[in-house]
């Protein structure tokens, strides 16, 4: 296990590797391709600008990027591997983009029983089990689920069920494509010195060296899949619905949401558990021109673009002076919704695991909230706190009195995230809040 890089310096320079690096998303992509380890390989490109891919020898698409969009602007990719091209996908393939591919599944087992295998193959050399599968004593954080390789693909990577996390494809198109099951070989590592921190400079050296092969001559017999393997349908645990939400079907609600993994995997996951809860599902970037004055209310999910809702701006104010409710979930430091005060923290993932922690939120004045969802269901993490205006209603509050969730005027507001992970398939106390919170929302509206 003991491995290290002789001349690193040199090495980070990554000659001869040109990576077109595909976000949409602003924070952890920049952070990314401005890493110490990759800044000289890796160069941003903007999902939502004009772009051209034929610069790069390898194109990256990044874990979280807005796959509803992504759709629209296929044709250069589809175009950039028509050309021999290098494609790597760390997204999870809703649309069925990827040639060959079939989209991301999220296991049906639970995080506690399934871990990832220590492999042997180059990109993955020297990290450890333990590494791939925690993060400082956490579990998931790399993977929770599999994609079906194509015949003929190479497997490097599989969890202890023998299901695929990472294939690489040399039959599927004129080019190379490298896919994961929503896992960035390249962030995962960066947070902490361990020895998955290796996985994204071995990743590099891996691409390094395949840039200058002819993919015919790229060939891993050892890890060549032979032959399909059927999927297990059957009835698990982790797939069943931890609770039921009840819709006042008086009520007209709408999603206002992106094209992220999560945003699309918020209505897939659980067996479908709220794909028809919402009367309509309003992509961000159609917000501009759809009719909401027939909703009685609106959530904003979280992780919506505040750029791209910030055009709509006027139409939300005009929608609550006119009667109607926005519920909005996740951090926000929007300039579309008024009166918005947040303070920016770490965020601490980890108090949970420490014996007799506790995480420091209290209902304000015994909240009527609390009748019907347990304090306990609201603690996972928060990303910061909002200074409530003058005249709201306080409702769950840290320990220095920030509010965690509060309504002002018709507006109802939480740092909490419970559709994220629900998205993401993990934290399931966040599907017990989401329907609790939503439920005393619909109750609290038909009061009026």
């Amino acid at each position: 296990m003991e491995i290290y890089y002789e001349n690193l310096d040199e090495l980070l320079k990554w000659d001869g590797l040109k990576v077109g690096f595909v976000a949409s998303s602003k924070g952890m992509s920049i952070n990314l391709v401005n890493h110490a380890l990759y800044k000289n390989a890796l160069n941003l490109v903007k999902l939502y600008d004009d772009f051209d891919l034929c610069e790069f020898n390898v194109v990256i698409i990044s874990n979280d990027i807005d796959e509803i969009y992504l759709k629209k602007v296929w044709n250069k990719f589809d175009k950039y591997l028509q050309n021999g091209g290098i494609l790597v996908n760390f997204a999870s393939n809703h649309f069925d983009l990827i040639p060959g591919a079939k989209p991301y599944i999220q296991s049906p087992y639970s995080i506690k029983d399934r871990f990832i295998k220590e492999s042997d193959f180059e990109i993955f050399k020297g990290v450890s089990e333990y590494d791939m599968n925690y993060r400082r004593g956490v579990k998931g954080f790399f993977n929770r689920g599999y994609i079906i390789p194509p015949l003929g693909s190479f497997c490097v990577l599989k969890d202890c069920y023998d299901e695929c996390i990472c294939y690489i494809d040399t039959k599927s198109s004129n080019g190379v494509i490298i896919n994961t099951a929503g896992s960035c070989l390249l962030s995962y590592g960066i947070f902490e010195n361990t020895t998955s921190r290796r996985m994204g400079i071995n990743f590099l050296k891996f691409l390094q060296k395949i840039v200058s092969l002819d993919k015919n001559d790229i060939k891993y017999p050892e890890f060549e899949v032979a032959k399909y393997k059927e999927l297990d349908n059957s009835e698990n645990v982790h797939l069943k619905r931890l609770s039921d939400i009840k819709k006042n079907k008086s009520l007209k609600n709408a999603i206002i949401t992106g094209g992220s993994n999560y945003h699309l995997n918020f209505f897939k996951n659980k067996n479908a558990k709220y794909e028809n809860f919402f009367d309509k599902v309003i992509y961000q970037f159609d917000l501009e021109n759809e009719d909401i004055s027939k909703f009685d209310y609106l959530v904003i999910a979280s992780r919506c673009s505040d750029e791209i809702l910030s055009k709509s701006k006027e139409k939300l104010n005009e929608f609550t002076k006119n009667g109607g409710y926005i519920v909005s979930l996740g951090d926000s430091h929007s300039s579309y919704l008024p009166n918005i005060k947040w303070n920016d923290y770490p965020v601490n993932f980890w108090w949970w695991i420490m014996p007799g922690a506790n995480m420091s939120l209290f209902p304000y004045e015994n909240h009527e909230l609390f009748k019907t969802l347990d304090l306990s269901d609201c603690k996972w993490h928060y990303h910061g706190g909002y200074i409530a205006p003058k005249g709201s209603e306080k409702i769950l509050i840290n320990e220095i009195g920030e509010s965690i969730i509060y309504k002002y005027k018709n507006h109802y507001i939480t740092s909490l995230d419970p559709d994220y992970h629900f998205g993401q398939g993990f934290m399931p106390k966040t599907e017990l809040f989401f329907d609790r919170f939503i439920e005393w929302i619909e109750k609290d509206i038909s009061k009026k």
